[in-house]
């Protein structure tokens, strides 16, 4: 890695990235791209094999995220199952 950024994804993580969605980090460096510098994301779209996209590290334009591990998964439906049950046991009682 060229830069001092701290990256938050590591190569060979796979991230859901904006609408393209998921991808793996193939390489984090500067792209071979004249007049870019800095650290930026490789990702290939898992849906894509020919392209590459080149996502800055230390930006928070677009929205790039780890994918959800079948536990987290589980606990944010149960979250969302509880909030349900209690926002319909309110409107009930009302």
């Amino acid at each position: 890695m060229e830069g001092s950024t701290e990256s938050m994804f590591e190569i060979g993580d796979k991230v859901v990235y904006g609408v393209v969605g998921v991808c793996e980090v193939e390489n984090i460096d500067t792209p071979p791209i004249k007049g870019i510098s800095g650290d930026y994301y490789f990702l290939q779209p898992v849906f894509d094999s020919k392209g590459i996209i080149y996502s800055p590290v230390d930006s928070n334009k677009v929205m790039i995220r780890g994918i959800m591990t079948v536990k987290e998964c589980d606990k944010l439906n149960l979250s969302y199952k509880y909030s349900y049950i209690v926002l319909n046991s309110a409107q009930l009682i009302h």
